[in-house]
């Protein structure tokens, strides 16, 4: 049950870090 609760938390934590490193490196050029 554990494992079901935290594996697409730790998908969601993965795919919001591979959205912002994009999108920080944007407003640092800025």
């Amino acid at each position: 049950m554990m494992k079901k609760i935290l594996f697409p938390f730790l998908v969601k934590i993965r795919l919001e870090r591979a959205l912002l490193k994009p999108f920080n490196r944007l407003m640092g050029t800025r």
